[in-house]
């Protein structure tokens, strides 16, 4: 019915309004989807006054404003006026009033019986036995009927003239569900927990009240049960002479009384259930008892004191005592400690089958049952348990120990009863998925000479490149003579060769006449703990005289070589053994290296070394020509042999412009 203005407003480039556009709507008047309620008083006294109110709502149940006719009728000379209600002094009657929409036909009425004094004089509330209530307690969830009992001056019931209005200060707590349109009762529910003040007041405007505080406590909802130590949440296994402590979860938390009433049934008549050790939670079995079927269990429930509410199904398996317990691997070896990997590199490193085989008196006599792989998927019957999930676990899935990290953890399998344990240690490791030799003589070099000690490291990445600290095997793998192209073993040179497990090969000077002399020998590292194949690395360390004599051609008598601006310079070495014959090395890595005295003025490198090692090239040149001048600048030249021989030549370069 209200009407609204619109305006559409077009502004330019520079954000300046150009043209404005007004347009009038007038909503359509919905007052047949208005419902409209009359509130005030059921009752009042002669001499009071009251306001009424009209409440219009659309429908969705929104208040809504609307404008309100109004409609009086009297027998006691009381008045309307814009909704007040005012009442004549000693005058006893009533009041019939009318409020109506406007231009609607909605509307509402309410006829106010008027007194000439209050009719009720005191009210008490009572239980369905007529006893007075005083506080008490209900659990969440209960219902409750209250009796209002009022009374005039003359001690006469006068419930009807009250026409109670029942009220909780508290609806989370208690709720008034019911009114009785003759109260002559009230029925109320315990909603959660905590205290709340029920209410009845008198309408007939002595404004005389009673009220009652009512104290709710939670109940138990819901209750949740498994076994203390048992295989899965709601599976145990128990053998004659055991016993299997319940525990309970009961919910809410705070709930009153938590007490409850075990229940338990066997599914045959001759199982035995003690009951006395039932209602404190403990399903125990007579150490006499025998079982004659393979599928006999006892399923357990428990109840709330009220029986309102129970719990899941637990069930205990009665399996035969168990008197002896084996654990193996897929060969039927007994396991001990065992070692895997945090990753699995194709062999799966990092799992690692196990066999549990128990024997057992069943029926008369003994019988074996095998768990698991290739045995029967038994693994619910067996606890096994880990001292660090971290490290490694058994897992049912795979019926075998699965590694998860590195460290130490170690396995325990308890039997199906209960009554036998076996321990394993599990040792996990990152595993190695690259390995190298490099040399850690100086220079980096693979030579060494006859009697001399050759120093190597193994450097090992794991699967995803990271370094590792795996320890190596280190083993000689085969040697190679100057005397033809036969293979020497590791055996067959062990007279003048040996290995360390730190890397260290040691060499006699024998080794120079084994066979016309050992001409190379090839190194293999393996990582420790490795459980697959194929990861192996081998490095050729070559072997010679020692170097004894250091002799270059391209210097003059003063051994010194020039450098003139951008040029470089070369200068060749020859190196011969104490017989004066040149040294035979297979293929030299860094045999020789050179290092400068002033870098910052000379650079030296080493351009050329033969494949037998006994000539080599150095180059010589000015860092930066553009500094040199006119004044000739001087800096030392080393020229050194690496092959533990400890030789070495030094000569003088000068530089100038």
């Amino acid at each position: 019915g209200k009407t609204y203005t619109i305006k559409a407003i077009t502004v330019n480039g520079m954000g300046i309004p150009s043209a404005v556009s007004t347009r009038q709507f007038k909503l359509a008047g919905t007052k047949k989807d208005i419902t409209l309620t009359l509130e005030g008083p059921k009752a009042m006294v002669a001499g009071q006054s009251a306001t009424l109110k009209a409440v219009a709502k659309n429908n969705k149940g929104y208040p809504v404003a609307q404008e309100f006719e109004w409609d009086y009728y009297s027998t006691c000379g009381a008045k309307l006026s814009g909704g007040k209600v005012t009442t004549v002094k000693n005058k006893s009657g009533s009041i019939s009033i009318t409020v109506k929409l406007k231009n609607t036909s909605e509307s509402a009425f309410l006829n106010i019986p008027i007194n000439a004094t209050p009719t009720v004089n005191s009210i008490t509330l009572k239980d369905s036995s007529s006893q007075v209530l005083k506080p008490f307690t209900l659990m969440a969830g209960d219902a409750f009927t209250v009796y209002p009992d009022a009374r005039d001056k003359d001690n006469h019931y006068v419930n009807s003239a009250a026409e109670f209005v029942w009220t909780s200060s508290n609806e989370s707590v208690l709720k008034v569900t019911y009114e009785d349109p003759y109260y002559t009762y009230c029925n109320i529910k315990a909603v959660g927990a905590g205290t709340a003040v029920l209410k009845a007041t008198a309408q007939d405007g002595s404004n005389k009240s009673a009220s009652i505080k009512i104290t709710v406590k939670a109940k138990v909802t819901s209750i949740y049960i498994s076994p203390k130590n048992g295989i899965s949440y709601n599976e145990v296994y128990l053998a004659p002479g055991g016993s299997v402590t319940i525990q309970k979860e009961l919910y809410p938390s705070n709930a009153a009384d938590k007490s409850v009433h075990w229940y338990a049934t066997g599914n045959y008549l001759e199982i035995p259930i003690d009951q006395k050790a039932l209602a404190k939670g403990i399903v125990k079995l007579d150490k006499g008892y025998t079982p004659t079927h393979d599928d006999e269990k006892i399923t357990v429930q428990c109840f709330s004191s009220d029986w309102s509410a129970w719990s899941n199904e637990l069930y205990v398996y009665i399996i035969p005592k168990v008197t002896s317990m084996a654990v193996t691997d897929i060969h039927d070896d007994p396991v001990k400690t065992i070692t895997l990997c945090t990753e699995d590199l194709g062999y799966n490193q990092n799992m690692f089958d196990i066999r549990v085989t128990e024997e057992y008196f069943f029926n008369g006599h003994s019988e074996t049952r095998l768990n698991g792989l290739y045995g029967g998927n038994y693994w619910r019957s067996l606890k096994v348990e880990t001292s660090n999930w971290n490290v490694a676990g058994f897992s049912s899935y795979y019926e075998a120990v699965r590694a998860y990290g590195p460290g130490t953890a170690k396995i325990t399998v308890t039997s199906s009863d209960g009554s036998k344990k076996y321990s394993f240690n599990v040792k996990v490791v990152v595993p190695v998925s690259d390995v190298e030799i490099r040399s850690a003589a100086p220079g980096g070099t693979n030579a060494v000479a006859y009697g001399k000690s050759f120093k190597m490291k193994a450097v090992t990445k794991s699967l995803y490149g990271k370094p590792t600290d795996a320890k190596m095997n280190w083993q000689i793998s085969y040697g190679h003579c100057y005397d033809g192209y036969y293979f020497y073993s590791a055996e067959e040179v062990k007279s003048v060769l040996s290995l360390s497990q730190s890397g260290v090969l040691s060499t006699k000077a024998a080794a120079a006449t084994f066979h016309g002399g050992i001409q190379y020998v090839v190194i293999g590292v393996q990582p420790q703990n490795y459980t697959g194949s194929g990861l192996y690395y081998n490095y050729t360390v070559c072997l010679g005289q020692p170097i004894d004599k250091i002799i270059t051609y391209s210097l003059g008598g003063d051994n010194t070589a020039h450098v003139n601006g951008s040029w470089e310079e070369s200068v060749s070495f020859y190196l011969y053994d104490k017989s004066s014959s040149p040294i035979l090395y297979y293929s030299p890595e860094n045999l020789v290296s050179v290092t400068s005295s002033n870098p910052k003025l000379l650079s030296t490198w080493v351009n050329y070394v033969s494949s037998s090692g006994d000539y080599c090239e150095i180059r010589l040149r000015a860092a930066n020509p553009d500094t040199l001048t006119a004044k000739e600048q001087s800096a030392k030249v080393t020229v050194k042999v690496n092959d533990g021989s400890n030789k070495s030549f030094t000569f003088t370069v000068k530089l100038s412009a």
